[in-house]
């Protein structure tokens, strides 16, 4: 990359163990770390990225745009047909995880903490960037292994995180400030929509991914659940986790109140009723689809009402950065609980809700910067153009953070994009969900980098589950092709096109008896899909509860920095 960047950042070289040639230098922004491949280790090297910004006007944010591959035996001729498949098979993901733009870092600034954590932790952050970052979301953390003790790498050893990233400059009446919005996703139980849902015995929920809204001023003085498991037990321990980093919870659901939704809500507010005697916990159930049918987007408007007491309670975190960089402890305030939002899968209702509960937080931070009127109850009137760039940058969060876990764009990220549902808006919808169906690959990569080895591969379809498709679209079309056009006799035509419908209805048995087949399943792994109960009958056991579903929640911070 050819960038003002370059000399910000140390170059080093990766040598061959052929004889050294300085031509063959490569500048690099970065180490990744090193992987277990099939041939042996490997290392990944950030060569290429993408400037997203500077936190507090100084620490650079980079997202990356391109990796460079560098095993360490470059010879594969002892390698058999299937291992060499392999071992291209796990590069090629690795080449295309890291082009996605899904993965930041910054060589300064630690952005698998948020601005509270790092404030409590204050007299520890004089170590460096690999110790200080917090492991739920340092998703190369098993890849910096090798570097333990060598202190020449390890200074080139940076946490990546995953998620996403948006810095903004604004001008909000007159003053300059800096609006940052950061989505971390956490490493554990991490993988795609279907395969990775629910909660583990350890308390981890599928999806689980913080966002931090940093408004920045600088101024001038002046359904399916495993029965296999005691979801009480993990549910426990996930939200003992949450009060224990966050304060009070507010466990807002979202889900349906009717049908498996219902079933599974009624079993999650059991959970929450059993929990809130040992936890500062709430509960709050709006049921999204059924308050907001028919176009009626307004009624999100009552539940922020309901919200409102609570989310004024929370707070948000307040932050003197000139301390902060002395190694003074610069919290003004703290933060005091979040707001736990969940739907199914926590991408699209969730996103929707959590964007407006952002845009309320945001008033609030702006009215205490002294930036706007505390009669102000909408940024639309007082800062009209940054109000439409705000509804684009979570439309965009919505966008990507929904592609890591489902593989598709959001749903309804037009209302959070305009403010408004339309038709075309529910067309890329369901366009995006069939997407979202057939296009499962991603959980290949993703346990390939959370791990830091690559495995096995998964045996490959059998030659008649293969034919099947194709089978199905020859019957259908010959079929077709019979009623069309004419043959010597009514009942030899006839037997012809029942033939080849009976031939159409075995390949559809087929497809039926093995659905998982005929999808992008993960190739690397043999994963637990987390699916074993199949009827809405196994969420009403009593000995076993539902677990909390998935989850997003919203930390909100402020920073203020004298200039």
């Amino acid at each position: 990359m050819s960038s003002p960047l370059t000399h910000l950042f140390p170059t080093i070289i990766l040598e061959h163990l052929t004889p050294y040639d300085p031509r063959a230098a490569v500048p690099i922004f970065g180490l990744v770390g090193v992987i277990n491949l099939v041939e042996g280790p490997c290392l990944i090297c950030i060569d290429r990225v993408r400037s997203v910004g500077a936190i507090h006007g100084k620490h650079i944010v980079l997202q990356i745009t391109s990796v460079r591959l560098q095993p360490f035996s470059t010879n594969m001729e002892h390698l058999s047909t299937t291992e060499t498949t392999s071992q291209e098979h796990c590069m090629d993901l690795l080449t295309y995880l890291f082009a996605s733009g899904d993965f930041y870092f910054s060589m300064t600034y630690d952005l698998t903490s948020s601005v509270q954590q790092q404030s409590i932790m204050w007299q520890n952050r004089t170590g460096l960037m690999d110790e200080l970052a917090d492991p739920r979301f340092y998703w190369n953390r098993a890849l910096h292994k090798p570097f333990v003790g060598k202190a020449e790498l390890r200074r080139l050893a940076i946490p990546i995180i995953m998620g996403f990233i948006h810095i903004e400059a604004l001008n909000v009446n007159g003053k300059a400030c800096q609006y940052c919005l950061i989505s971390r996703r956490a490493t554990a139980r991490a993988g795609t929509r279907f395969y990775k849902r629910g909660i583990d015995v350890k308390g981890h929920v599928a999806n689980y991914i913080e966002t931090e809204q940093l408004p920045n001023l600088k101024y001038t003085p002046p359904v399916y659940i495993s029965l296999s498991q005691d979801h009480l037990q993990a549910a426990r321990r996930h939200f003992n986790d949450l009060t224990m980093r966050y304060g009070e919870v507010l466990a807002l659901n979202l889900a349906g109140k009717t049908k498996m939704e219902g079933d599974l809500g009624d079993r999650y507010e059991a959970i929450i009723d059993r929990l809130m005697t040992e936890f500062t916990l709430k509960y709050l159930h709006f049921d999204f689809h059924t308050e907001c049918s028919r176009f009626r987007w307004d009624r999100l408007n009552k539940l922020l009402e309901l919200m409102q007491n609570d989310r004024v309670l929370h707070g948000f975190c307040v932050l003197d950065q000139s301390k902060v960089e002395q190694h003074f402890n610069g919290a003004l305030r703290h933060q005091m609980g979040i707001i736990r939002t969940n739907c199914i899968d926590c991408l699209d209702r969730t996103n929707v809700v959590q964007s407006m509960i952002a845009k309320q937080v945001l008033i609030d931070q702006f009215t205490f910067l002294g930036l706007v009127d505390k009669s102000v109850k909408d940024i639309e009137k007082v800062v009209p153009v940054f109000a439409r760039r705000f509804r684009v940058i979570w439309a965009d969060h919505a966008d990507q953070c929904s592609r890591q876990y489902a593989a598709s764009s959001a749903l309804k990220s037009d209302f959070t994009r305009t403010g408004k549902r339309s038709i075309h808006g529910m067309l890329q919808d369901a366009i995006d969900i069939l997407v979202g169906i057939i296009d499962l690959l991603d959980i290949d990569y993703i346990n390939v980098l959370a791990s830091g080895n690559y495995l096995h591969r998964r045996k490959e379809s059998p030659l008649h589950l293969k034919l099947a498709p194709l089978t199905l679209l020859c019957a259908v079309s010959m079929a077709l092709v019979s009623a069309i056009v004419p043959i010597v006799s009514i009942p030899f035509q006839l037997a012809f096109i029942f033939a080849w419908i009976a031939l159409a209805f075995a390949a559809i048995g087929v497809i039926l008896r093995s659905p998982f087949q005929f999808v992008c399943l993960p190739s690397v792994f043999e994963d637990d899909f987390g699916m074993h109960a199949t009827r809405v009958s196994d969420f009403t056991q009593p000995n076993f509860l539902p677990p909390p579903i998935l989850e997003s929640v919203l930390v909100d911070s402020l920073t203020t920095k004298k200039v």
